[in-house]
């Protein structure tokens, strides 16, 4: 059963990489979108939620699907709000929980719960998920181009669309082939197969110059990424948290 809580308050993408080491100081990779939208699939998820793991498992099968990078970007949002049921998640953050009411906020969500799927910023309870995933990439909006030299990360959008600014380019640094023994709560005796999760996220706002937004800041990769790991790079406008454009990768 779906937990819920009542809210209270590209062309396909091409990437190309090289790692030269797993430090943020030496970091060296690069990742870009087409100008057609590729799409951000976001899943709210908690170790704490019996309902979650099927859920978990299938974001796991994408780490093999053709599209993977190229037209979806997902990233596992671990929440809070379940922790007082016996077990904490060592994943969960309130600034997740957070981001997932601010999506209620802008309407996109009517209440928070876990499991809960958002794809490009909608509420997604798709029966066919591999079918649409499968439809390839969204309208023009413009294309997003990510270079990371020596642990400086360089960025560049040239939005297609009108927009209200000022945007803002979001990261989430993720570990994959990560296993759970829960040892209390509503999933205790279950080892738990998580991928896409993300350790940490920053969001960094954009300098407008003439028709091209640009960002150059220093990455802050977490140190406790396990052995894979990727990175998803997204933008948004303005407060609201709908994505514009993504992209991604392995490092």
């Amino acid at each position: 059963m779906m937990k819920s809580l009542l809210l209270i308050a590209i062309a396909y993408a091409t990437f190309s990489l090289t790692v030269s080491a797993e430090t943020s100081t030496t970091l060296s990779a690069s990742f870009s979108s087409p100008t057609q939208q590729a799409r951000l699939l976001e899943l709210y998820t908690s170790e704490g939620c019996s309902s979650c793991p099927p859920a978990d498992e299938w974001l796991s099968t994408l780490k093999d699907h053709p599209q993977l990078w190229k037209t979806f970007i997902p990233v596992a949002f671990h929440v809070d709000y379940w922790n007082y049921l016996g077990w904490k998640d060592e994943f969960s953050k309130a600034e997740y929980t957070q981001r997932q009411r601010n999506y209620a906020r802008f309407s996109n969500l009517s209440t928070i719960y876990t499991p809960g799927f958002l794809l490009n910023g909608k509420e997604w309870r798709s029966r066919t998920r591999n079918r649409t995933l499968n439809e390839g990439l969204g309208e023009n909006v413009g294309p997003l181009d990510i270079q990371i030299a020596d642990g400086v990360i360089t960025a560049h959008f040239r939005p297609e669309k009108p927009v209200s600014g000022p945007l803002t380019l979001n990261i989430a640094w993720m570990g994959f082939d990560i296993v759970t023994k829960v040892q209390n709560g509503e999933n205790e005796g279950r080892d738990l197969q998580h991928d896409f999760v993300s350790f940490q996220t920053e969001a960094i706002q954009g300098v407008a110059a003439g028709d091209i937004y640009r960002w150059r800041f220093t990455a802050n990769v977490p140190i406790k990424l396990p052995e894979k790991k990727g990175v998803a790079f997204w933008i948004t406008d303005g407060n609201n948290p709908t994505p514009v454009q993504a992209t991604g990768g392995w490092f």
